[in-house]
């Protein structure tokens, strides 16, 4: 009995001694192929890299308020991810409108930024399913956005913005500052086409090339109707749209120009052209009189609006210069 009870003790001896050896290796091998994880956070690497404090720190980047001193820490991984043009800036590759970085740091001072436009920006970021913004919340995001090269939040802010139906002339203007080569020439062409002309307090903000050229587009435009008025005579339905101020007319104009920012090619079938436009009427929560409903009405006023499009086009690339260059200029 006695005997039995030595041989135990020595047995669990030997598993004790066993098992430390054991653990002892899988320390030893978890030190060696977890790296800086497994430093402490006051330490280097053996290899002379940076403590694991000073990686941390290295993943976030701080943005200061020059204005109130208020401060945000945000992931790094998570905004290089978003932009490119972020990550150049971390990487002193570029400079950004707006941030301006502190020395060597991480840390970046909004200048010319409110703090409240940044948090607004903030939770556009953030933003999941729902988008709900006013429309001078979605212009301050869309500024940010197209600065800063956040293409997703800046996508958002356009199509929610295009929903609202922003007035053509402050669209032209919000172009210009977030240089969009398509709403640029929406803004051009409806201010052109459409019906309601420009007001003298739009001047000096477009400028007086831009005001010159939309002025005679409209006046070249005005002449082609008066032609097609005389050869078309009394044929001419677009003349008897029962809708007050030709709305029928405004509302497929307001759609061919989305239609032409968006690049959507245009069937040239009557009845498939009047599928995609009478949606799109839809969409926007108006309607076509009985006499602008069918199929062939609706591609007769399209094929009218093309040929205007096409006449304000050859005014302004005459006037202004070429499509999507001078065209994003204050002129």
């Amino acid at each position: 009995m006695e005997g039995d009870q030595v041989l135990n003790s020595k047995s669990s001896g030997t598993s004790n001694l066993q098992t430390k050896h054991q653990k002892k290796k899988k320390t030893e091998r978890r030190q060696e192929t977890s790296g800086l994880k497994s430093l402490p956070s006051n330490t280097t690497s053996p290899e002379g890299g940076i403590s694991k404090k000073e990686d941390e720190k290295n993943r976030k980047i701080t943005i200061l308020s020059a204005n109130d001193g208020r401060t945000w820490t945000l992931d790094r991984a998570y905004l290089t991810r978003q932009s490119n043009d972020i990550r150049k800036m971390v990487t002193r590759q570029a400079n950004l409108r707006g941030l301006v970085r502190h020395g060597k740091s991480n840390t970046f001072e909004l200048r010319g930024v409110e703090a409240r436009h940044f948090s607004l920006f903030l939770a556009a970021l953030r933003a999941a399913r729902d988008f709900n913004f006013s429309l001078d919340d979605l212009k301050t995001i869309l500024t940010l956005a197209s600065d800063w090269g956040f293409p997703r939040i800046q996508n958002r802010s356009m199509n929610a913005i295009q929903y609202l139906r922003l007035p053509p002339v402050d669209k032209l203007l919000l172009a210009r500052r977030c240089q969009l080569p398509e709403w640029i020439r929406e803004a051009y062409l409806t201010l052109a086409v459409r019906t309601p002309g420009l007001e003298n307090a739009d001047a000096p903000a477009l400028g007086s090339t831009a005001t010159s050229a939309i002025t005679r587009a409209r006046e070249e435009i005005l002449l082609h109707r008066v032609q097609a008025l005389t050869l078309l005579g009394s044929n001419n339905l677009d003349s008897q749209c029962e809708s007050p101020s030709q709305a029928c007319r405004e509302a497929l104009c307001e759609i061919r120009l989305a239609l032409l920012a968006r690049k959507t090619k245009v069937p040239k079938r009557e009845n498939a052209q009047a599928r995609i436009f009478l949606k799109e009427v839809s969409k926007l929560g108006l309607e076509l009189c009985d006499t602008c409903r069918p199929d062939a009405a609706v591609a007769r006023t399209i094929r009218a609006l093309d040929e205007e499009i096409s006449i304000a086009k050859r005014v302004f690339e005459d006037d202004i210069g070429r499509e999507n260059s001078k065209w994003l200029q204050n002129a």
